[in-house]
C-alpha cells in the first residue's frame, strides 16, 4: 500500500535501508545470533549497575522512582494517565506500576535491574537501527557501547526508571533513520516511538524529520515509527492538557529547585537501621544520596513512608 502524494525520491537517500542479514535461514545461526545478543545485553546490564559509584544502585529507589510514582502506583494502581511537571511520563509510571507488585524490599532491586535492561536494549537497538549508516559491525558495536558508557550517566541516568526516557529519545534517533526490513523490527521502532513521545514531549524535536520521512518513502510499510510516534500523542496531549485545565502545567517558566526529599523503608520493628534513599537538589544537584539512619517503623508493620522536606544533606 502506497501514500496518496507525489514522494520525494532525492530525500530517500536519508533513509537507507540496511544490509541485508544472510544465512539466518539456517535454525543454528539464527539460535547461536539471538544468544549471543541476549549476552550481549545481559553483560551492558551488569555494567550498567556497576557504573554507580558508592552504594550499589540497587540498594537505592532514585528520586521520582520513589516518592512520585512508587508512591502513587500504590495509592492508585494503574492509575497511569497522571500528570506531573506538566506533561506524561509513561514508561516510569508503567515500570513503576510493575515494581508496586513485588514485595516493598524488592523495589530497589527491580527498578535498577528495568533501568538497566531499557538501557541495555536502546544500545542493541541502536547497534541493528544504525546498520543503514555503518556498515561496519564494528562501529556499530562502538557506538552501542558508547551509549553504555556514557561519561555522564552515572551522575542519574543508569539504573532507574525515571530516567529511562532520554535512552528512548536516542534510541528514536535511529528508528526515525531506519528502514526495518522485518515485522519485529518495525514493531519495536514503533514502541520505541510510542513510549519515547508518551514518556517526554522533547520527541516532538522529531517531527521535521518524520514529515520529510513521510514525504520521501510512500510505502506504508515503511511508517511505523511514524504511526507509533503518533500514537505517543494521544495519552500525552490529553495528560497535558488535564495539567492545563488543573492548572499545574509548568510550561513558560523555570521550575524551582525542588527541596530535599527523603524516602524511607519501615522494617516492621522498632529501632531497626535501613538504607534509605535522598534525592533532589540540596546543593549538589545530580548525585545520588543514599545514607543509613535510624527510623521508627510504621504501624509495627513493614511499609513506606514518604518523609517530609530536609533542608541540608
Amino acid at each position: 500500500m502506497r501514500l496518496g502524494f507525489q514522494a520525494l525520491p532525492k530525500w530517500a537517500g536519508l533513509f537507507p535501508e540496511g544490509p541485508q542479514v544472510t544465512g539466518l535461514s539456517r535454525p543454528g545461526r539464527r539460535a547461536l545470533l539471538v544468544g549471543f545478543q541476549i549476552v550481549a545485553v545481559a553483560v551492558a546490564m551488569v555494567v550498567l549497575l556497576y557504573r554507580v559509584a558508592g552504594v550499589p544502585a540497587w540498594d537505592c529507589v532514585y528520586a521520582e522512582d520513589s516518592g512520585i510514582f512508587l508512591v502513587q502506583s500504590l495509592a492508585r494502581p494503574w492509575h497511569l494517565l497522571v500528570p506531573y511537571n506538566g506533561y506524561l511520563q509513561f514508561l516510569p509510571r508503567v515500570l513503576a506500576q510493575g515494581v508496586s507488585l513485588l514485595p516493598l524490599t524488592r523495589a530497589a532491586f527491580a527498578f535498577a535491574l528495568l533501568g538497566a535492561l531499557i538501557a541495555a536494549g536502546c544500545a542493541l537497538f541502536t547497534y541493528h537501527a544504525s546498520a543503514g549508516y555503518i556498515g561496519s559491525r564494528a562501529l556499530r558495536a562502538v557506538l552501542a557501547l558508547a551509549l553504555i558508557l556514557l561519561p555522564v550517566a552515572p551522575l542519574e541516568l543508569v539504573d532507574n526508571g525515571v530516567n529511562t526516557p532520554w535512552y528512548l529519545i536516542i534510541a528514536l534517533f535511529w528508528a526515525v533513520l531506519w528502514r526495518p526490513r522485518s515485522l519485529p523490527g518495525q514493531v519495536t521502532s514503533a514502541l520505541i516511538a510510542f513510549f519515547a513521545v508518551a514518556s517526554s514531549p522533547l520527541a516532538i524535536v522529531f517531527a521535521p524529520l518524520l514529515a520529510v520521512r513521510v514525504l520521501s518513502l510512500r510505502s506504508v510499510r515503511e511508517h511505523a515509527v511514524t504511526i507509533g510516534w503518533l500514537l505517543g500523542w494521544v495519552p500525552q496531549l490529553y495528560v497535558i492538557g488535564l495539567s492545563y485545565s488543573s492548572g499545574t502545567q509548568r510550561v513558560g517558566s523555570l521550575a524551582p529547585l525542588a527541596a530535599t526529599t527523603c524516602g524511607q523503608w519501615c522494617c516492621g520493628r522498632s529501632g531497626g537501621t535501613s538504607r534509605g534513599i535522598w534525592y533532589g537538589s540540596s546543593g549538589r544537584p545530580g548525585r545520588r544520596w543514599c545514607a543509613d539512619w535510624r527510623w521508627r517503623c510504621c504501624s509495627g508493620s513493614p511499609g513506606w513512608r514518604a518523609g517530609g522536606a530536609r533542608g541540608s544533606s
